[in-house]
């Protein structure tokens, strides 16, 4: 079996049409995204800044939020700073709440479940490998109590 090995330099993209936009000012990334099952919408850029403990912070958040963009909030942060992010109404529409699949992480959002509608909020499950089926119970557990949440869940990678 061969291996094909690529490198940055190696892929080139291009635009598989011709665009009608005569400047890059009349470029609109602005999207609104319909979650049906939820009977909600979010609408933003769909640039989501990640959740590391040294991207996902406050301070990002309350800048992308200003440009529209998202952030998945690092499971690290504290109760305080969450409450202060999510409470926010400028800031909230914008941020993904993490909950890793520890017993730690899943005891902090159920705290914090009791001092914030988790239905009005955005939840990302941070988890490496999202094809485990705790990880799927967990995910149906949380929908089931939280119908209206929306719910960015894992990462998966595969050869498929």
């Amino acid at each position: 079996m061969t291996t094909l090995n690529l490198e940055f330099d190696d892929i080139s993209l291009y635009p598989t049409k011709s665009s009608q936009l005569k400047s890059r000012s009349e470029v609109v990334t602005e999207r609104v995204f319909s979650f049906s099952k939820q009977g909600r919408e979010l609408s933003g850029n769909s640039i989501v800044a990640a959740n590391m403990d040294i991207v996902g912070t406050a301070h990002m958040a309350k800048s992308l939020a200003k440009q529209k963009c998202f952030t998945a909030i690092h499971k690290y942060n504290s109760d305080s700073d969450v409450l202060n992010l999510l409470n926010d109404p400028e800031v909230s529409p914008y941020v993904f709440y993490t909950i890793g699949m520890n017993k730690e992480s899943l005891e902090q959002a159920e705290r914090l479940s009791k001092l914030i509608d988790f239905n009005k909020l955005q939840v990302c499950f941070e988890v490496a490998n999202g094809y485990m089926q705790s990880f799927i119970d967990t995910i149906a557990t949380f929908s089931k109590k939280f119908p209206k949440c929306i719910i960015m869940a894992g990462n998966i990678i595969s050869p498929e």
